[in-house]
């Protein structure tokens, strides 16, 4: 299958034999590299992605029989395969984003469960992924601010203020409350503190 023209067309010339020699040396040495691209290109195509090169598959059969064209096959061979390649990694970067999202998205419906505000990550979920995971990583770290302020409060000897502890626990879900409770919980402890204070002097 391979075309044969061009050195049919030389011979028929009367071609300096010493030159004919040269052209078929190069000839067949195309043609031993041509095979193992032809070989080559069978494999790219089982690829999963080939549908989507098709216009460079059919630009490759057209040329790929005839060995003088070596150097352009070898060309777009590579391009070729870089573009493959390509595929296959946006795929798989694709695949893990995929996965990545569903993860984060479980781990809000689980902090949602525990009554926590959910709704500034959970917009993103379909949003860039390198914004997504920025956020909800400052979710992470506001949640875990906002548990450590309840083990505080609950740790707190608050008699008598027990509405002050109520006002602050509902606050205690929302991320975007976390500088609110931080000071609601200091001036809390101020005024257990000083209630403390005017306890013990009434009583001395």
């Amino acid at each position: 299958g391979l075309n044969t023209a061009s050195l049919e067309e030389m011979l028929d010339n009367d071609e300096d034999l010493d030159y004919l020699d040269k052209q078929f040396n190069i000839y067949e040495s195309n043609v031993d590299f041509l095979l193992k691209e032809k070989n080559k290109l069978k494999n790219l195509k089982e690829s999963p992605f080939i549908e989507n090169f098709s216009r460079q598959i059919v630009d490759l059969e057209m040329m790929i029989d005839d060995p003088w064209l070596l150097d352009q096959v070898v060309e777009k061979m590579l391009s070729l395969e870089k573009s493959l390649t390509k595929a296959k990694e946006s795929d798989k970067k694709h695949e893990e984003e995929r996965k990545r999202r569903f993860e984060i998205k479980k781990s809000l419906e689980k902090y949602r469960s525990e009554g926590f505000r959910v709704d500034v990550v959970e917009q993103l979920l379909d949003e860039d992924m390198n914004l997504l995971e920025e956020e909800y990583d400052i979710f992470i770290r506001q949640t875990a601010r906002l548990r450590s302020l309840k083990e505080k409060l609950f740790k707190l000897d608050a008699s008598g203020f027990e509405e002050d502890v109520s006002v602050i626990s509902q606050k205690l879900f929302d991320p975007n409350n976390i500088d609110e409770v931080e000071g609601e919980l200091n001036q809390l402890k101020d005024r257990i503190l000083n209630q403390r204070i005017r306890s013990q002097k009434i009583e001395n």
